[in-house]
C-alpha cells in the first residue's frame, strides 16, 4: 500500500529526483575521468551540492562504481548523511502533503 501511494500524484517529485540522481552520477563519473587525465576538475562543492539537493543516491553510486572520492572524508561520511537528509526531506514533503 505504501509503494502504491508513493507513486500516485508525485510524478514531479520522482522526475526531479531521477534527474538529480542521474546528473549527480554523471558528474562523479566525468570528474573521475578528468582526474585520470589530469584535466580541469569539477569542484567538490558542486559534487556535494548536487548530492545534497536530491542527488545523494546518484552521488553514492558514482562514488562507489567509479571508485571516486572514496577516501575523502567529506564524501565518505557526507554522502550517506546527505542520503539520509534527502530521505527525511522526501518523507516530510510526502507526509505534509506538499508534493
Amino acid at each position: 500500500r505504501l509503494v502504491e501511494s508513493l507513486g500516485r500524484g508525485h510524478r514531479a517529485l520522482w522526475i526531479f529526483l531521477g534527474v538529480m540522481n542521474a546528473l549527480t552520477f554523471v558528474l562523479f563519473c566525468v570528474d573521475k575521468g578528468r582526474a585520470k587525465r589530469d584535466a580541469w576538475r569539477i569542484g567538490e562543492g558542486v559534487l556535494l551540492g548536487f548530492s545534497l539537493f536530491g542527488g545523494a543516491l546518484g552521488g553514492l553510486l558514482g562514488m562507489l562504481l567509479a571508485h571516486h572520492k572514496v577516501r575523502t572524508p567529506y564524501f565518505r561520511i557526507g554522502l550517506p548523511l546527505a542520503l539520509l537528509l534527502d530521505l527525511a526531506v522526501i518523507a516530510y514533503l510526502l507526509q505534509a502533503g506538499l508534493v
